[in-house]
């Protein structure tokens, strides 16, 4: 029932739950998550708004999905995080770096070439630090990401037929 945004906020903060679990296991481990828009302009918006989200975010932002959180997997999350004294503020910082433009890739019909390519084949190698990847009708079948958890949705519609607008 979230707006977008706020879906790739929770997917976000999940990602990061799942890397510290992890890094609690001295595992390396790096959550991708694949945000799926419906055109290729919708997916260049997404993914404008998110890096804009990242880098404004605030406080009272982490605090409203934090008090939406109850009886979900996002509660146990933030009750780790106040387990381990990582403050939102903390949260906040770490979400920004590890969600900074750098490591968040656009990937569309429109600007696939061999650099894009060879990040997406390097997906679950150690010094590739892409964490998210906006895409439209790319990605489906076939593509096998061992560290590729989540998969979000920017649109409100279940069915599964993509639109090709630009």
């Amino acid at each position: 029932d979230l707006e977008p945004l706020d879906r790739a906020l929770q997917a976000v903060i999940l990602s990061q739950y799942r890397r510290k679990i992890a890094e609690k296991y001295k595992l390396h481990l790096k959550p991708v998550i694949l945000f799926k828009s419906k055109s290729i302009k919708e997916s260049k918006e997404n993914y404008e708004g998110f890096l804009a989200k990242i880098k404004n975010l605030k406080t009272q932002d982490i605090q409203e999905i934090s008090s939406r959180a109850k009886g979900m997997d996002l509660e146990k999350a933030f009750d780790y995080f106040k387990k381990e004294n990582i403050t939102f503020e903390n949260l906040i910082k770490e979400l920004q770096e590890d969600f900074s433009k750098e490591k968040v890739m656009l990937l569309d019909s429109e600007n696939i070439d061999e650099e894009r390519q060879l990040k997406l084949n390097s997906l679950e190698n150690k010094n590739n630090e892409i964490r998210a990847i906006f895409a439209v009708n790319m990605l489906n079948e076939g593509w096998d990401v061992l560290n590729l958890f989540d998969i979000v949705r920017m649109y409100d519609t279940r069915d599964g037929k993509y639109l090709h607008d630009k």
